[in-house]
């Protein structure tokens, strides 16, 4: 027998496959809507729920439901970053410098254009949420404590959904520590057991920290227009303080970041929103 024989004992039956053809399981038909980029995320969230029936509950799919909750999670940020930068100044000038791919730069319309710099980013933990905020948008300084505290629990999410596509549910020595070894060294290399209140706890997790970057994202930058780097009271702005003159562009902020699936506490609608903004500005001393 040649020295270059290879061993042919199989230790399972083989399977023919097919080539696939990936370039026709895309929705070709689908268009970008004018819904806010959290309203897209909860709705994505509304269509993953009806996998989750609390009376027989089915774990799998409740595995599911976490990975989608946080593939939805990412979708968002990558939409909230590239409408910021088609609408705010700013931000553009904050992006101009940043490298695109030349296959982006052929394939992408203009208004997509923008995601493309994301390419590469994960918004799967707090880091990088927290880095992209900063240097794709440039909002800069502390976060609010009720941002940080979602982003804190955010990560723990994000660890489980770690253990759920790389070690189908199993705890990983790195996860483990991460997640703090003292309480979970006993779980490495355990599976994940969900229950429905554990679900709806990671549910929710990822409902907050959506929730708490949208608004500071939204904030943040109506609150770069009016004010300074220290905070003071700029003396003129992009605004007439007139809502007729400035509905235009202020609609464009709004409808950014408004949802009309959960209606904020504070106003109704954009007008009532600008009336706030405008006494706002008013109230600053320069």
């Amino acid at each position: 027998m040649s020295a270059n024989a290879n061993i042919t004992i199989d230790a399972n039956n083989t399977s023919g496959y097919t080539p696939l053809d990936t370039s026709i399981m895309f929705d070709l038909n689908f268009q970008e809507n004018n819904e806010s980029p959290i309203d897209t995320y909860l709705n994505k969230i509304r269509s993953l729920i009806v996998l989750i029936n609390p009376v027989n509950f089915n774990e799998i799919n409740a595995n599911l439901v976490i990975l989608g909750s946080v593939s939805a999670f990412e979708s968002y940020m990558r939409e909230v970053i590239r409408r910021t930068i088609l609408i705010d100044k700013a931000s553009l000038k904050n992006c101009e410098s940043m490298p695109l791919s030349y296959g982006a730069a052929i394939s992408h319309g203009a208004n997509l254009l923008p995601e493309a710099i994301l390419e590469d980013i994960s918004f799967a933990g707090k880091t990088n949420v927290k880095e992209s905020i900063k240097t794709f948008i440039g909002l800069k300084g502390h976060l609010p404590n009720s941002l940080i505290s979602a982003l804190e629990e955010f990560n723990k999410v994000c660890e489980i959904r770690h253990c759920l596509v790389h070690r189908f549910g199993k705890l990983g020595t790195k996860n483990a520590i991460k997640l703090g070894l003292s309480e979970h060294s006993i779980c490495i290399e355990k599976p994940l057991l969900l229950n429905y209140q554990f679900l709806q706890e990671l549910q929710l997790a990822c409902n907050v920290v959506v929730k708490e970057v949208n608004n500071y994202i939204f904030n943040g930058l109506l609150q770069r227009l009016i004010t300074d780097e220290n905070g003071r009271k700029l003396g003129s702005t992009i605004w007439k303080w007139n809502y007729n003159s400035d509905r235009a562009e202020f609609i464009k902020y709004y409808k950014t970041f408004a949802s009309t699936i959960e209606a904020p506490p504070l106003h109704s609608n954009a007008k009532d929103a600008y009336d706030l903004y405008r006494n706002f500005y008013n109230s600053l001393r320069r």
